[in-house]
């Protein structure tokens, strides 16, 4: 199992912060603002002597969730990225994903599977599981500072 992490996209400050807290019950996230720091020392400094000092309700606020898994130049994939890689471009997606599967008298039925998938932006949104070799994919965004990255020219398959 990989390590649980979190970030928010800020609606009103167009900014990601990694969120320590989740507030389930008053529907608010927590994370440190460290925006008056000047260097990383004083960053580790401020979250090593401090709680988090700042909070955001979550209709002001899209979370996103720490895949387990690295691009090719070691950067952390979250939900909501936009990666491209394999001549493709995909958002990183978590859901119900309904699959076709091979029962065993040869009879093919759909199976809904919750997990993180990659959905094609080029392949009129295709699904595609997260498995395999993806060294080759790079995160080159995200669908919240960057949705310019959706317009793609699509392709029929």
């Amino acid at each position: 199992m990989h390590e649980l992490k979190y970030q928010a996209w800020l609606h009103d400050e167009k900014q990601i912060v990694n969120v320590i807290e989740i507030n389930t019950f008053d529907k608010f996230i927590s994370y440190y603002d460290i925006s008056h720091c000047k260097d990383d020392a004083e960053i580790f400094d401020f979250i090593r002597s401090n709680s988090p000092n700042a909070d955001c309700p979550f209709e002001r606020c899209s979370l996103r969730t720490y895949i387990g898994l690295n691009d090719k130049n070691k950067i952390e994939m979250y939900t909501r990225d936009i990666v491209e890689g394999f001549n493709n471009r995909f958002v990183i997606e978590y859901g119900i994903n309904r699959i076709k599967k091979v029962a065993y008298d040869d009879e093919i039925v759909e199976v809904d599977v919750p997990g993180f998938y990659f959905r094609s932006l080029i392949y009129n949104d295709k699904v595609y599981p997260i498995v395999g070799d993806l060294s080759g994919l790079e995160v080159i965004g995200n669908i919240d500072a960057n949705p310019e990255l959706l317009e793609v020219k699509r392709v029929e398959r």
